[in-house]
């Protein structure tokens, strides 16, 4: 068994900035196309439901927030596993 005692908050916000803005833009996709059919069934514009600014910045806010939040997720964890121990994983070699 191996122990993760240290996570380094570079990697996390790294990971975080990557994990959240895709995961952000598949939701925006998904979320537009609603609105594009909710918008057709009513007989308006698309642009009416989703304003244009919310799809270009929200990626950027919520990959920048989820990064953050993953940097000081990090960074209690490391408090906790020196204190207490890490999580403890085991690693098969293939």
């Amino acid at each position: 068994m191996h122990e993760i005692t240290y996570l380094q908050p570079r990697s996390a916000f790294k990971v975080g900035i990557l994990l959240y803005g895709i995961l952000t833009l598949v939701a925006l996709v998904i979320m537009f196309l609603v609105t594009f059919i909710m918008a057709l069934v009513n007989g308006q514009t698309a642009a009416s439901f989703t304003p244009p600014l919310f799809l270009l910045l929200s990626p950027l806010f919520y990959a920048l927030l989820g990064a953050l939040l993953l940097v000081v997720t990090a960074l209690i964890y490391n408090l906790i596993a020196a204190k207490f121990g890490g999580l403890k994983i085991k690693i098969n070699k293939a």
